[in-house]
């Protein structure tokens, strides 16, 4: 069976159990981190020990033809081959996979790094660079 991510307002079906995944926001950071091998592994985990985990490694420039932040996401977990695998899988368990996101969009923030580097000499000169 072939399953397609799509964003639509959740309908709850009776007799039927579901697991969430809350996308909470989007962090950019200037250092470089490294990819995050497997989305899948990632919420397995993160779903077992039930606390919130961030995935690592994409660049923006990846994402210029996406309208908004939903369709990024949707890229991200869509990039992970296991992922189809993974919701067929607790389909049969009885589960179904909803992804949250918030209602106004996902908010797009700095990171640490990314704030100390534009308060450093390097970051102001970069900034200045911008402006002109």
């Amino acid at each position: 069976m072939q399953y397609e991510l799509e964003l639509k307002p959740f309908i709850r079906k009776v007799g039927f159990k579901y697991k969430i995944i809350y996308i909470t926001d989007i962090k950019l950071h200037s250092s470089k981190r490294r990819p995050t091998k497997s989305v899948v592994e990632k919420i397995k985990k993160s779903s077992s020990i039930n606390k919130p985990s961030r995935l690592y490694g994409f660049k923006i420039d990846e994402f210029k033809d996406k309208k908004n932040t939903d369709e990024i996401v949707i890229d991200i977990i869509q990039r992970d081959p296991n992922l189809f695998n993974y919701i067929q899988e607790e389909r049969e368990r009885g589960y179904g996979i909803l992804l949250r996101i918030p209602e106004g969009g996902i908010p797009i923030i700095l990171g640490d790094d990314t704030l100390k580097f534009m308060e450093s000499k390097n970051g102001k000169r970069v900034l200045r660079g911008l402006n002109k």
